[in-house]
């Protein structure tokens, strides 16, 4: 464990960080030669020559060489500069922060501790300092080196491993750790290589920022092999997003999409298209520029045109069983006069209990039951309930259309979704 300082945000929770090496060590050593190097002086004044005088002023000369050694700039490390995941999505740390070194060992790999609710912030019982060898008596180093391949194994700290099965109902995971050989003994440090029924405490979703095959930081509480838990991710964490989209549609769920012109009548469906600025050739777009889902109907005609984004809960991606949909999305039409009642923007919620809401982020004034803004683009948590859904959701589908009745101005009406998150409020 150690103390980042001087730390500087990348992007996604990476940050610049320099590792604070514990020199003070080496000052204590220098004052502890000092005064041996006195008492060696005491010792030689008026002392005979001899053999006895040599062996005190040979002493004495190896403490002056140690001390001179200690003094040396250029044998002190500099404090490192390394970038090191958050390991949770944490992007605005600031403060000193605890830094965690996988296996107790710099060349293991280092994380953040997770950001969330300022655990991140540096804690000198918790997180401690590295220790460079030179401010360490030889026989100090020794007894810590001797001692490493033993506590890695049968005191364990943290762990790299990836997930190989989720019960998103436990919020627990079995997770596959990756190897773990001590350079220095060859051993293999870890006692087990399957952890079953893990924990999983990440943020305020625990199971549900996490997927199959995602690579996981695991840590062992009271260094015990019996009490490990998933606090995070080796690199790229993901936020407590239930949809934060990808570099694909279907990077994390399964979409359908269903495109659609009149006149005349033309209707397309496909599931997980390629992103498109012109989809199925029609005036339709959807792209996914810096993560954000932008769905865009377009008419330079008097038409109309719609696309319909649709998820459906299957064996692989059940139902959503939680309160709150949290969503952030920014909605938008050139569409004036008669033309603003028919160009809409909204998101249709299905449960099992066979409940529909339609909720109209974009809609024509008084003409929908469910009339939301897009919250100036800001995020908004919606109660499930007070939209008639009382069961869990089991169908999701978001929907853009843009008409054009008559005048001489193209239309286009423009959904652009960041994420959307479920959780219990």
């Amino acid at each position: 464990m150690s103390k980042g300082i001087n730390i500087s945000h990348i992007a996604d929770g990476e940050y610049s960080v320099e590792l604070e090496l514990d020199t003070t060590a080496i000052a204590t050593e220098i004052t502890r030669l000092d005064k041996k190097i006195a008492d060696l002086d005491n010792q030689l004044d008026g002392m005979e020559a001899g053999l006895e005088r040599s062996i005190l002023e040979l002493k004495k000369t190896a403490l002056e060489k140690r001390k001179e050694y200690l003094e040396d700039p250029a044998n002190v490390p500099e404090n490192p500069v390394e970038d090191i995941w958050c390991a949770d999505l944490t992007e605005d740390l600031s403060d000193d922060v605890g830094v965690i070194e996988v296996t107790g060992m710099r060349g293991s790999g280092f994380n953040i501790q997770p950001g969330y609710e300022a655990n991140a912030v540096y804690d000198g019982v918790r997180d401690g300092k590295l220790k460079p060898v030179i401010a360490s008596p030889a026989a100090e180093a020794y007894y810590n080196w001797a001692f490493q391949s033993g506590w890695q194994k049968w005191k364990p700290s943290y762990r790299y491993g990836t997930i190989t099965v989720i019960d998103r109902d436990e919020d627990t995971c079995t997770v596959q750790l990756d190897d773990e050989i001590n350079p220095d003994t060859g051993l293999n440090v870890n006692k087990m290589a399957i952890l079953s029924e893990v924990p999983i405490e990440y943020m305020d979703c625990n199971s549900v920022a996490f997927a199959v095959d995602d690579v996981v930081l695991v840590k062992f509480e009271n260094n015990n092999w019996a009490t490990p838990k998933v606090i995070g991710f080796k690199e790229e964490p993901k936020g407590c997003f239930w949809e934060p989209w990808g570099d694909t549609l279907c990077a994390n769920h399964t979409w359908t999409v269903y495109s659609y012109e009149y006149p005349p009548v033309s209707f397309s469906s496909e599931i997980c298209p390629t992103l498109s600025p012109n989809l199925h050739g029609r005036e339709i777009s959807l792209l996914i520029p810096s993560g954000v889902l932008t769905l865009n109907c377009g008419t330079a005609i008097q038409t109309q045109t719609w696309v319909q984004v649709v998820w459906s809960s299957d064996i692989n991606d059940p139902v959503i069983d939680k309160t709150h949909m949290v969503i952030k999305l920014s909605v938008s039409t050139n569409a004036v006069d008669i033309h603003i009642v028919n160009n809409w923007v909204a998101i249709q919620l299905v449960d099992s209990d066979e409940n529909s809401a339609w909720l109209y982020f974009l809609h024509g004034e008084n003409f929908w039951p469910w009339q939301l803004t897009d919250n100036g683009g800001l995020e908004q948590e919606l109660l499930l309930s007070d939209y008639g859904l009382t069961g869990s959701i089991n169908f999701v589908q978001i929907y853009v259309q843009a008409i054009r009745l008559g005048g001489s101005s193209a239309v286009n009406t423009i959904g652009a979704i960041d994420y959307i998150k479920f959780q219990n409020l």
